[in-house]
């Protein structure tokens, strides 16, 4: 099963994301009609997309297992005034803002909503950062017939068939291209669900390989959008009906200059807004945590020439009995290594910048 995308915003509201979900239904059904026993999943090339279709796909495949995960944003007076704003919204409107709207989030493993702001800006520092408190999505809010969430919100009586595969006779495969909402998705397969991971490719010597190279943070937020906010949020601060907002609590000096408003022309650009760790407890975020993949190969020739053959290797190392390049196992990766001497290369495969698949052991 090859997953290149889950799909990005500007297909929101759109038939995409039903398509998306029912696709995957499909393909378990038919993995269910043929007696398939063993599945691998290649994430290769995944750069992200929608936060709910990574969420979806979890919950197919593992119905029983919340897609728990612990997300911060950084503190500051902005980001205070703003949630001090935004406290006036209610669950349908918290919806469409990110998780400054205190309504649009809940505590972790959904346990509990956040009653004031002081609540989810929490007053915890990390890493000499202030952080606000950890949360999760809330995907009964956020889950929609037409993007839906199995389980939750209109999707709440939505029932999966039941996965045919058992976690351990699943793999995921990749090269070490993936990102953001694939990297959230690859953390809640491998930690939730215990799911063995190959990675293929990285330097021409031995040793581990992660398979995410790219941004392990949660929402991406444009430049366009931070303006939005900002308007979004003035617009109640200076509105004399918003009786719940404590002015006091206001930073107008911290509250960024909208968009149009800049002395200079922007033409675009984003920020990685949210942070996301392993656990509440955790004191480092994902972004900085390595994480091997359990085996890992080369690219062949081969390899490049027919990526199919990639499913085939990854196949084999898994249940076939082959070997992983040395030291890429994670046993293996925990021991301390005798350097080698190098040897040379084939000229032939040094010109094509590949290297022989060096045998190991998978785990």
């Amino acid at each position: 099963m090859y997953i290149s995308t889950f799909g990005s915003d500007d297909e929101e509201g759109k038939a995409f994301p039903v398509t998306y979900s029912d696709t995957l239904k499909e393909i378990i059904a038919k993995t269910k009609e043929t007696g398939r026993t063993k599945m691998i999943i290649d994430i290769s090339g995944n750069a992200g997309g929608s936060a709910n279709r990574l969420y979806n796909m979890f919950r197919t495949f593992f119905p029983d297992k919340l897609p728990n995960e612990a997300l911060r944003f950084r503190r500051h007076p902005a980001a205070e005034t703003m949630v001090e704003a935004f406290r006036v919204l209610n669950d349908t409107e918290a919806t469409e803002f990110p998780s400054l709207a205190l309504r649009a989030v809940a505590g972790p493993n959904l346990e509990g909503k956040f009653e004031t702001p002081e609540e989810l800006l929490g007053e915890q520092t990390l890493s000499q950062v202030k952080v606000s408190s950890a949360y999760n999505l809330d995907y009964n809010l956020i889950s929609k017939k037409a993007d839906p969430i199995a389980g939750f919100g209109e999707a709440a009586k939505v029932q999966n068939a039941e996965f045919p595969i058992a976690a351990e006779n699943m793999v995921i495969m990749g090269n070490g291209h993936c990102h953001s909402s694939c990297a959230e998705f690859v953390h809640f397969m491998t930690t939730n669900a215990r799911i063995k991971t190959v990675a293929f490719g990285g330097q021409p010597k031995a040793g581990p390989m992660q398979i995410i190279g790219g941004v392990r943070g949660a929402l991406v937020v444009p430049f366009e959008q931070i303006s939005a906010l900002t308007g979004e949020a003035l617009d109640i601060i200076n509105d004399p009906q918003a009786k719940e907002v404590r002015r006091e609590k206001i930073a107008m000096d911290a509250v960024p200059i909208p968009f149009q408003d800049l002395p200079i022309r922007l033409l675009g650009g984003s920020v990685n807004y949210e942070s996301v760790f392993p656990t509440p407890d955790a004191q480092v975020p994902l972004q900085f945590e390595t994480k091997n993949a359990d085996c890992r190969l080369f690219y062949t020739a081969e390899n490049i020439m027919d990526p199919t053959t990639t499913w085939k290797a990854a196949k084999e190392v898994a249940w076939g009995g082959a070997k992983c390049v040395e030291g890429s196992t994670q046993n293996e990766a925990q021991q301390p290594k005798t350097q080698q001497p190098e040897t040379q290369q084939p000229k032939k495969q040094q010109a094509r910048g590949l290297m022989p698949r060096i045998r190991g052991s998978f785990r």
